[in-house]
């Protein structure tokens, strides 16, 4: 249920520009472990120095955004991290930031500057930052943003369904369920993968389940489960304000929940 006016597609194109902006800082920082290995066996002034030029490269890579314009776009959370620097950002900030690809490819094909969102099975390439958008980019209709809305929302649900299934937690199948021989949340899963299947929403069932990378999703790997659901969770949540149901069009409020 939309909660704001819904962004015009000038208001997505600004907000396409400074998740761009947020993410390649990210991007152009070495992993907090790799700039750890760096560090080792540094002076006290060898640490100093980089302080000092990270301070000057941060300065320096936020006035540029200021000059074309782009600074007054950014919420309160990136302007946070902005205030950061290669030296001081923390692993989960960098990872925050770099996670951005994804609902940069959203709103990248929301203004059709792609033909398609990719699929599940993995994170868009970093490469998807330097799409060309025109200067004359429309959104979508929305029968079409709601479309994939719904595909994200059934991918993040089958990921909290894992995860519900790892903690233990029970399932008690309500009695529309039990008339449709869902006893259990195998039979839950089973059920959805096949109804999204037929909507087109979900690529064919393996062994009754969503299918990512011709694997049942829950044979993934810890490490490819935690992909997977990032990219959900972030797809959800930008499609969610494409639609106006963030509080005030405001992109940090932005809710992505599923039952």
């Amino acid at each position: 249920m939309p909660v704001g006016m819904g962004p015009t597609a000038t208001d997505v194109a600004r907000r396409l520009a400074a998740l761009r902006v947020v993410c390649l800082y990210a991007l152009q920082a070495p992993s907090r472990s790799k700039l750890a290995e760096l560090a080792r066996g540094w002076s006290a002034g060898d640490k100093h120095a980089f302080e000092a030029k990270a301070n000057a490269e941060r300065d320096a890579y936020w006035k540029k955004v200021k000059a074309i314009g782009l600074w007054g776009e950014l919420t309160p959370r990136e302007r946070a991290f902005a205030a950061t620097t290669v030296a001081t950002m923390t692993s989960q900030q960098q990872l925050d930031a770099a996670w951005l690809t994804e609902p940069i490819a959203v709103l990248s094909w929301a203004l059709s500057a792609r033909d398609a969102l990719p699929s599940y099975d993995g994170p868009v390439d970093h490469e998807v930052v330097h799409l060309h958008l025109s200067e004359h980019a429309t959104l979508r209709p929305e029968a079409e943003l709601e479309r994939e809305r719904a595909k994200a929302e059934l991918w993040h649900w089958r990921a909290h369904q894992r995860e519900l299934a790892e903690r233990g937690a029970p399932f008690a199948p309500s009695p529309p369920m039990r008339s449709a021989g869902v006893t259990t949340r195998d039979d839950l899963v089973r059920h959805t993968a096949k109804v999204g299947h037929d909507k087109g929403y979900l690529p064919a069932p393996v062994d009754g389940d969503f299918a990512v990378n011709g694997k049942a999703y829950r044979a993934l790997s810890a490490g490819a489960f935690a992909a997977v659901r990032t990219l959900s969770v972030e797809r959800h949540r930008a499609l969610n304000w494409l639609l106006g149901r963030a509080p005030g069009d405001r992109w940090d409020d932005t809710p992505a929940e599923v039952a």
